[in-house]
């Protein structure tokens, strides 16, 4: 019996994806695993049911179901330091005791909330304000795809990216599995960010028309100045920061 070949493990992660996803009530998980597992056929189906605001409300499920499983992680450790500082607390008894937890603890809550919901909305924005970049960058090469559409698919394959991370951090909440999944994660993170970059390319290639080489200059650029911006922004910290400790010796030497 011959091995098995790339085409069908994918495959079978297709068929036990749509098998699971399918006890979920919740239709839309179908149509962003379309897009991931064929991408293709889906763009050109989807590209007919554009809707800026299908996308955007997309991108905030999306996003509420990841930031909420990013939002426990955090709030384990934050619960664990919340712990040892009731201890002391309620050593002083009364309600004094039982005030001076339930006020920081009422107001942590908030605070997660509002983050929660501060996230969600910077989420749709960013993607508007990526979908938008990458539209105009694909216009100056000649597409002539309409924003709609483009960024209607780009909220389908940021969706699906993001739920498809959403079972490796829900793994994070488990102590034991800190190590482990920390070690398999980063591997396919990687893959999953450069699987990301080409459905991105199959998306603009498509909505506008473009050539191989035009497509790819119109997602790799927006990343590539992102990058080179994040090394600036950091070299110019390290720099103040040096500056500042310049001056700092000059004046203690005076």
């Amino acid at each position: 019996m011959a091995g098995k070949t790339l085409d069908d493990y994918v495959k079978d992660l297709d068929d036990f994806v749509s098998k699971n996803i399918k006890k979920i009530p919740y239709s839309r998980l179908q149509v962003w695993k379309d897009l991931l597992f064929e991408p293709l056929p889906t763009i050109k189906s989807e590209s007919k049911n554009a809707s800026l605001m299908r996308g955007a409300k997309d991108i905030a499920v999306a996003d509420l179901a990841y930031t909420i499983i990013v939002a426990l992680y955090m709030a384990g450790y934050m619960g664990f330091f919340f712990a040892l500082a009731l201890i002391p607390a309620l050593s002083m008894g009364g309600a004094g005791g039982l005030g001076a937890c339930i006020v920081p603890a009422v107001i942590g809550v908030l605070i997660v909330i509002a983050g929660i919901i501060a996230l969600v909305l910077f989420g749709v924005i960013g993607w508007l304000f990526t979908s938008g970049v990458e539209f105009l960058l694909a216009k100056l090469l000649g597409g002539n795809g309409e924003f709609k559409v483009h960024a209607y698919l780009e909220a389908l394959q940021s969706a699906g990216m993001m739920t498809a991370l959403v079972p490796f951090m829900a793994l994070y909440l488990i102590p034991c599995f800190l190590l482990c999944i920390g070690i398999i994660a980063q591997p396919f993170m990687i893959a999953l960010s450069i699987y990301n970059l080409y459905v991105r390319y199959l998306i603009v290639k498509q909505v506008h028309n473009l050539t191989r080489n035009k497509a790819i200059a119109t997602v790799l650029i927006p990343v590539i100045v992102s990058f080179v911006l994040v090394i600036v922004f950091y070299f110019s910290l390290f720099a103040l920061n040096i500056v500042a400790e310049i001056i700092k010796a000059a004046a203690t030497n005076r």
